[in-house]
């Protein structure tokens, strides 16, 4: 079902059917019945705000509509499909601004997020930050501990 969600089709109507309160409302309450205590993982342009607002690690992955269009248009035509790269640039520019400006849950990075700017990041560069970002996490939590006197060092 990935693929299918991301097809040009959805792609131009996401946008105006998630502005709808209560396809938000419902959506939302489906996204907080997946957070388990053992940790999630959850992708989405108000995950972070909206959804997880009390998430230990808030990650806000960015680059430009130009960089997102190219790599769309690669993604679609590495599976058969058409990829105009035009057309989906000017969806880009159109999606970004109508998410940005809607009135219910803007899309916006989170105020303690980590915002990566990945235009230039190829996957594995990206899981390596991520994982630094996870690893600073980790020894805060220890430190918190250590200086609670909950644990040794």
């Amino acid at each position: 079902v990935t693929w299918a969600l991301r097809t040009p089709e959805v792609d131009g109507a996401v946008s105006a059917v998630s502005a709808v309160p209560a396809v938000r409302d419902a959506a939302y309450g489906h996204l907080r019945r997946l957070i388990s205590p053992q940790g999630t993982v959850m992708v989405g342009r108000d995950i972070g705000t909206v959804v997880m607002p009390d998430a230990d690690l808030k990650l806000y992955l960015s680059a430009s509509p130009e960089s997102r269009a190219a790599r769309r248009t690669a993604e679609l035509q590495a599976r058969g499909q058409p990829g105009d790269y035009d057309f989906i640039l000017r969806d880009q520019y159109r999606r970004d601004a109508y998410d940005g400006s809607r009135a219910t849950a803007p899309m916006r990075p989170a105020e303690d997020a980590h915002v990566l700017v990945n235009d230039d990041l190829d996957v594995e560069a990206e899981v390596a930050l991520v994982l630094q970002r996870l690893d600073q996490l980790a020894a805060r939590d220890r430190d918190k501990e250590c200086a609670a006197g909950d644990a040794r060092p």
